[in-house]
């Protein structure tokens, strides 16, 4: 499958030190929503950083970044946002296009 030119939702976080359970339940709580809600873009990951754990990416691949930002306006989104990004002391969030992609093809 070919990605070039695919949307991606990419979230850079940093979280409170004693709130990073908290951060990765809220986190996944808000991602599964997303997936309910935007059919076709259930495809989300939350990386820990392996030196610094309180540091985490997120990203997600979209059929249609205009159709995310529409779902993620939606009030019960901004409410799940709320929870996650109040674990943090600082959020990121990006809107990106896939430029080069690799792949075996074995997990595809």
């Amino acid at each position: 499958m070919n990605k070039i030119g695919q949307p991606l939702r990419l979230g850079m976080w940093t979280v409170k030190s004693d709130n990073i359970p908290e951060f990765i339940k809220a986190w996944q709580i808000s991602a599964d929503w997303v997936s309910q809600n935007l059919p076709g873009d259930g495809e989300a990951a939350l990386l820990q950083d392996a030196e610094s754990p309180n540091k985490f990416i997120s990203f997600a691949f979209s059929s249609n970044l205009e159709k995310a930002q529409e779902v993620m306006s939606q009030t019960e989104y901004q409410d799940l946002f709320s929870r996650v990004r109040a674990l943090c002391d600082e959020v990121q969030p990006h809107g990106m296009n896939v430029v080069g992609y690799s792949s075996s093809g074995k997990n595809e």
